[in-house]
């Protein structure tokens, strides 16, 4: 044999290359019980999948990901490197083998009920409502009283749909007028927030979206304002083939502490809008924002300097790319805010910057909406094409473009938001979970060992080894429960104590038989 014509190949495996890859960056909505189709948490299931998921990846289609990273930069972007890519469809034109398993990460669990872990300091959920939409979406908005004594700022929200298969998009304001209602009320031709100018923007949901937890180390710390006396109100969407269907979407708050200092205001700012949209069938059209001759965001100028965080933008179906932006009084300077290629309607959220954007005083928001109202557009929603206006039906069209953001202050533009954002997410986490509770004698042990539990509520232990391999996977409730380890070998493991998906705390166990 000529070595020098022998040539070496490697083709990745689902334990060593894959589960890595789709851990990070896929699992979060591919699994059991997920938005997604189907889950990838483990091998066979992504073996059904590998051609659909190879063409995906190559096409860009997935991690759907629609904001242009060459323009603008967020955090968490669902984006794959080239080397990622390539290792995919590697494994896939290699036969898709699983490899070893034990060398494959421990996989993620998800509960599919909530994000944020811990009890929050304020839940609140809409009456059970059945959807009424049968050929028409349906806009409800449920106006629910507080009847909270005190000002207090929100870190972190997180809205639950009650039936994640009928709940559109939720859109989460506190209303503070005079003519809020004074009881929970339903109003089920609801295509507004109700007193619009007194509303103060709190959080959204759009599928795919996640919970938000706002920095909140010193000196940079943000909360939205939940005034004294306010009205919580959710406007949600229940697409028409929904009749029958019952939600109980909640949300679920958590709060600074009431004497905390040097909180700074968030606001979300529905500021970029068109409502003259009318797009004839068969054409392709660009329309730009309207900009109001009068009141205090007049002409589209910023009043103030403000600190930009996260961009919100908003279409519906036949909208094609979307690019916001802020130019100068002189035009000579262009402020890039967000810009999408390729608008996918069932992908839209809120995308925080990595780094504040700063945009002046005296400075004028832009947006451009591009619509394809052809047959050749698949997610047209109607054959043959029809003229489609401005409306709140998922088949008329929005231009709609939000942002959130904050009064500017020196240095801002210089915050590193990604390294932020993640502390705080941690420290967040940590102060919501309860360190401690978990109890495990004798230790060492020999073949058994008690694990005791100080809460009335059901937990996950997991045994893992050195490695990583979780051994045992069994539930413990309030009070002393015996664990059989009868089956594993001396040596030294971990014992986790799981809240749903929520890691609450971990002790070391050492296994040693006479």
């Amino acid at each position: 044999m000529n070595a020098q014509n022998s040539v070496l190949t490697y083709t990745p495996t689902w334990a060593d290359d894959i589960a890595p890859i789709f851990y990070n960056h896929c699992t979060t909505c591919h699994h059991t019980g997920g938005i997604a189709p189907f889950s990838l948490i483990d091998y066979n299931s992504a073996f059904i999948y590998r051609n659909s998921i190879k063409y995906d990846v190559l096409n860009g289609k997935m991690p759907p990901w629609p904001p242009d990273t060459s323009y603008t930069r967020f955090i968490g972007e669902r984006i794959l490197s080239q080397q990622e890519i390539q290792k995919i469809v590697d494994w896939v034109n290699g036969g898709a083998p699983q490899g070893n398993i034990n060398n494959a990460p421990p996989a993620p669990t998800y509960t599919n009920t909530y994000h944020l872990p811990g009890t929050p300091d304020l839940e609140i959920k809409i009456p059970q409502y059945t959807s009424k939409a049968t050929t028409y979406d349906e806009y409800v908005c449920f106006s629910i009283p507080l009847n909270n004594s005190n000002l207090r700022y929100i870190k972190a929200v997180e809205i639950v749909p009650g039936n994640q298969s009928i709940v559109h998009h939720v859109i989460l304001t506190a209303d503070t007028s005079s003519s809020k209602p004074s009881s929970v009320t339903i109003d089920t031709n609801c295509y507004s927030i109700p007193n619009p100018n007194s509303q103060i923007g709190i959080a959204g949901y759009d599928p795919g979206a996640g919970p938000v937890v706002l920095p909140s180390i010193s000196p940079y710390k943000f909360g939205i304002p939940l005034y004294p006396n306010s009205n919580l109100v959710f406007q949600i969407h229940y697409p028409k083939g929904s009749v029958g269907k019952l939600d109980s979407t909640k949300v679920r708050l958590y709060f600074y502490p009431i004497n905390e200092t040097g909180i700074r205001t968030v606001y979300t700012l529905p500021a970029l809008y068109n409502g003259n949209l009318v797009i004839p069938p068969n054409t392709i059209q660009t329309f730009t924002n309207e900009c109001p001759s009068s009141g205090s965001y007049s002409n589209c100028i910023i009043p103030f300097d403000f600190t930009f965080l996260a961009s919100n933008p908003h279409q519906h179906l036949i909208g094609k790319s979307i690019v916001n932006f802020a130019v100068s009084p002189n035009l000579q300077d262009t402020i890039k805010l967000i810009r999408i290629n390729n608008w996918n309607f069932k992908w839209q959220g809120y995308y925080w910057y990595k780094k504040p954007i700063k945009v002046p005083a005296g400075y004028k928001l832009v947006g451009f909406h591009t619509y394809d109202n052809t047959s050749s557009n698949p997610n047209n929603p109607y054959n043959p094409p029809d003229t489609i206006k401005v409306g709140y039906q998922t088949t008329d069209e929005m231009f709609f473009d939000s942002f959130v953001l904050t009064y500017y202050l020196p240095g801002d533009e210089n915050i590193n938001m990604d390294s932020l954002m993640t502390v705080s997410v941690k420290e967040f986490y940590e102060k919501q979970t309860l360190k401690g509770e978990l109890i495990i004698y004798p230790n060492p042990c020999e073949n058994y060992v008690y694990v005791e539990i100080n809460r009335n509520k059901v937990f996950s232990v997991r045994i893992r080894d050195l490695s990583g391999k979780v051994l045992k996977d069994e539930k413990v409730f309030n009070g002393h429960n015996l664990i059989n380890l009868s089956e594993l070998s001396n040596g030294l493991y971990f014992v986790e104590l799981w809240n749903g998906s929520y890691l609450e705390d971990i002790k070391k166990v050492v296994v040693l038989k006479k």
